[in-house]
């Protein structure tokens, strides 16, 4: 990703969080402090295996200061030259899960979205009949769902975001209103050659 791309974004970012720096000690600092520490907390690293056997690792960013649509979360994940969290494993997506659940600024929050990249094409509320949007790969696992979901909302709900809605319950999968704003959760993907 361009360099200039990112600096443009993260001084979006900051001014309209009313944080002040210049874009001189932006500039210096564009590829390593700007993206894990100025615009993301980073939630955490995982390390595992695809289902072809593939050894992988994937570092967990949370956006700081804003919350969009699923469109332009994607957007703003790719302009860090990162891309929207998807899962290749059950087991990955409750460590990802477990990494929101314990991180300090997201445990005061009653409730909470947070979006991930799968899509369904399905009207019908199907468990089942969800898709990362990046790789057009079908889910293949059995997503952790909050209960009764996902429900569709008459034919409304096409987006998979992470929710909880009160502190009683822990983070799960829900289907969600592409257009809501929710908080944006990147990935750096790393793959390992045998």
């Amino acid at each position: 990703m361009q360099k200039a791309a990112q600096i443009f974004l993260t001084c979006l970012i900051l001014c309209s969080c009313k944080t002040i720096l210049t874009l001189s000690m932006i500039e210096k600092q564009a590829d390593s402090i700007i993206v894990e520490d100025v615009a993301f907390i980073k939630l955490g690293t995982y390390r595992g295996f695809t289902d072809a056997g593939v050894e992988y690792q994937k570092t967990f960013l949370l956006q700081r200061y804003s919350s969009a649509p699923w469109a332009e979360s994607k957007a703003i994940c790719k302009a860090f030259d990162l891309d929207l969290v998807s899962f290749e494993t059950l087991v990955e997506s409750r460590a990802f899960l477990n990494m929101l659940d314990t991180n300090s600024a997201l445990r005061t929050l009653a409730s909470i979205s947070v979006w991930s990249d799968g899509i369904t094409l399905s009207s019908i509320g199907s468990t089942t009949d969800w898709y990362w949007s990046k790789t057009g790969k079908k889910i293949s696992f059995s997503i952790d769902w909050l209960p009764n979901q996902p429900n569709g909302n008459n034919d409304q709900q096409y987006c998979m975001c992470i929710a909880r809605h009160d502190f009683s319950s822990t983070l799960k999968f829900n289907d969600c209103f592409c257009y809501g704003a929710y908080r944006i959760a990147c990935q750096r993907t790393q793959f390992f050659l045998s």
